[in-house]
């Protein structure tokens, strides 16, 4: 399958003249098709540039969770919540935020993400309280991240102005006097490299959680570098858009302020070992290879990652009974199946051992 264009209906060639747009999107994750639909709307001829076959990014295999301030989903379950709130706590939980963005969001989340999703087909129907904040108002979607993201590519694929062009990198991007006025691309089917021209240029590639050069080259300084890192994120959140922005003339900010999780485990269905998935039991203790308990598990990562760097080869086991079994989550999607968990997970010796085989009972 080569390269193609799509929108609405219409299929096209590996690159066909008409590839060319007012705006030109560079991912087609969340934050890509988001913008996609608001400019088509506003009227602009839009190209989704997409690296890979398939849509969604990272935002489609995640738990589907979004904060949001002053819903009438919050209303509807008895929580009181209001910007000024949440924006004391984005501030005092975030590290060195930028207060007129957090003072922006605060305000303007329940119209622009709430509201415009809702009317979009999003079903958020649960709302929990996340770390650092005083009342629950991170919202889940139905569906999980599918439930988030799907209902946005349908209503791209189904505008006229919409196109996307897959399995395509963007290696470049091109200046002219200053200004970028289009990206430099090869078709990864063909091996054909061209150049797109739009008005505008948005690059909405994602973080570069999955580029273990990146993530231990920002590492936060005052934490100790595991040994041993897993991926998590998006198979394609390795940092190229950073990288063409820089080349384009752009600084990079604050990139050790890294996001990343103290729970989790191999992933079994990867060959290559290097991912991971993010998964926690509260009914657990957590214990070092020497067993002994190091942190309060509810305390939130910004405690627990720490308190596990500290940590002999910076790993732990979650200690629970058979009582505490069912309450073990796999927050991504794709893991609400307990039985798959028994399967994959629990039925692992590489990952689940039981006070039996410890004992060799």
């Amino acid at each position: 399958m080569a390269s193609f264009c799509l929108g609405g209906h219409t299929l096209a060639g590996s690159q066909p003249p008409s590839c060319q747009a007012d705006v030109l999107i560079v991912g087609a994750g969340i934050t890509g098709l988001s913008a996609a639909l608001e400019a088509a709307n506003a009227g602009a001829r839009v190209l989704v540039v997409e690296r890979s076959s398939v849509w969604g990014g990272h935002a489609v295999v995640s738990a589907g969770a979004v904060s949001i301030v002053a819903t009438p989903l919050q209303v509807k379950k008895g929580v009181q919540d209001n910007s000024q709130l949440a924006a004391e706590d984005f501030r005092t939980w975030g590290e060195d935020a930028d207060p007129d963005w957090v003072r922006y969001y605060a305000e303007h989340s329940r119209e622009q993400i709430y509201t415009w999703l809702s009317g979009l087909g999003v079903i958020f129907d649960n709302v929990i309280q996340p770390d650092g904040n005083r009342v629950p108002r991170l919202h889940q979607a139905r569906g999980k991240g599918i439930g988030l993201v799907g209902p946005l590519y349908r209503a791209c694929l189904s505008h006229p102005k919409v196109r996307f062009l897959w399995n395509t990198d963007v290696g470049q991007l091109q200046v002219q006097d200053g200004r970028v006025t289009g990206v430099g691309v090869k078709h990864l089917r063909s091996g054909q490299k061209s150049n797109l021209r739009a008005g505008a240029v948005i690059l909405a590639t994602g973080g570069f959680q999955s580029n273990l050069d990146m993530v231990r080259a920002f590492w936060p300084k005052h934490l100790p570098k595991p040994p041993r890192l897993l991926l998590g994120a998006g198979h394609d959140a390795i940092g190229d858009g950073h990288r063409l922005a820089q080349q384009a003339g752009a600084s990079w900010d604050r990139m050790d302020h890294q996001w990343n999780y103290a729970l989790g485990l191999p992933d079994p269905r990867d060959p290559s070992g290097r991912r991971g998935l993010a998964a926690f039991n509260p009914a657990s203790i957590w214990v070092s290879q020497h067993g002994k308990r190091f942190t309060n598990e509810f305390a939130g990562a910004k405690h627990s990652l720490p308190a596990l760097l500290a940590q002999p080869g910076a790993a732990y086991w979650a200690v629970f009974d058979e009582g505490g079994k069912p309450s073990f989550k796999v927050t991504l999607a794709g893991w609400e199946d307990f039985r798959e968990l028994e399967r994959v997970i629990f039925a692992n010796p590489k990952l689940v051992l039981s006070a039996h085989a410890l004992a060799g009972c």
